[in-house]
């Protein structure tokens, strides 16, 4: 992401775009989020997560990914979905799960330390889904008017705020972002031997015998909508290429068959993950969760 594209235009953000404190404030965020063809940048914005210490420790220790990559992921899409769509009760059950969820994931000493509720690194996760899916996004429809290009990155600070970032600390405006993005990418980028392992489980996941046959597909078309958006260091790490001519035609191929496909099936995860949030909320209250949102801190 270049400094050009994320200042393009001299947004006043006191009219354009206030605190975007309330679920109820998101506008442009559902509108982009129904299109499917964003969860493309979700590879993108996971490549981009791993190669912070941070989230690879806490991925690699935590989470079971080399065993359990589809459960991470519908996860990840239920939190995702629910938090843009779903009723305040919903949200608050989803929050507190996530929440105790992320009480567990801590570990290491000095500068091997890493906690899954530290505001600095949960700021990062939600920037990453910022960029991979926004840039998927304008890759099937074009470049968003600035007026709601800066409106859409307001929004996307729900993904942070709805945990422990204040808001206060997303960056003002998308030239702001820009600058901390950049800095990150430069300063705290390294991919840690976590980050490799995690990162080989993604290119060589274990999935059921009926899915087998559409992995390679499937990470065809992830990477040429996410590799030409990572930053040349990053995608150097992974030892990933740029798109070749021949991907950029199946990538606009791919883009026109989505297009022309009827909305209803364009929004088909859309519906289906927050069929899946509810019931897990359902399974929650079963559990003895309450949506107490007093745990964000823990």
């Amino acid at each position: 992401m270049s400094r050009s594209d994320s200042s393009d235009s001299n947004v006043d953000l006191e009219k354009q775009a206030p605190n975007l404190r309330h679920d109820e404030d998101l506008i442009e965020l559902p509108k982009i989020l129904k299109e499917s063809i964003t969860g493309f940048g979700g590879f993108g914005a996971l490549l981009l997560q791993i190669a912070h210490p941070g989230a690879a420790r806490g991925v690699h220790n935590h989470s079971e990914f080399a065993t359990r990559q589809l459960d991470r992921a519908e996860k990840t899409a239920i939190y995702v979905y629910m938090m843009v769509y779903g009723t305040q009760e919903e949200k608050n059950f989803i929050r507190e799960w996530v929440n105790r969820m992320h009480s567990r994931v801590k570990g290491g000493e000095g500068d091997s330390a890493y906690r899954a509720q530290d505001p600095d690194l949960q700021l990062w996760v939600a920037a990453t889904l910022y960029v991979g899916w926004v840039k998927s996004y304008e890759m099937a429809y074009g470049p968003l008017p600035a007026d709601r290009a800066e409106r859409v990155y307001q929004e996307f600070s729900v993904f942070g705020t709805s945990l422990q970032v204040p808001r206060e600390k997303w960056p003002q405006d998308r030239h702001t972002f820009n600058e901390y993005y950049e800095h990150i990418v430069q300063n705290e980028q390294n991919l840690v031997p976590e980050g490799e392992q995690v990162f080989y489980h993604i290119m060589h996941p274990r999935l059921p015998f009926v899915f087998k046959p559409l992995v390679p597909l499937a990470l065809y078309l992830t990477r040429i909508f996410s590799v030409d958006y990572l930053p040349p260091r990053v995608r150097l790490a992974y030892g990933l290429k740029s798109t070749t001519k021949f991907d950029r035609f199946n990538r606009k191929l791919m883009i026109l068959q989505y297009k022309i496909t009827p909305p209803f099936i364009r929004s088909l995860p859309k519906r289906y993950y927050m069929k899946r949030g509810r019931v897990m909320v359902a399974k929650l209250k079963q559990r003895g969760f309450n949506g107490d949102m007093r745990m964000r801190s823990h």
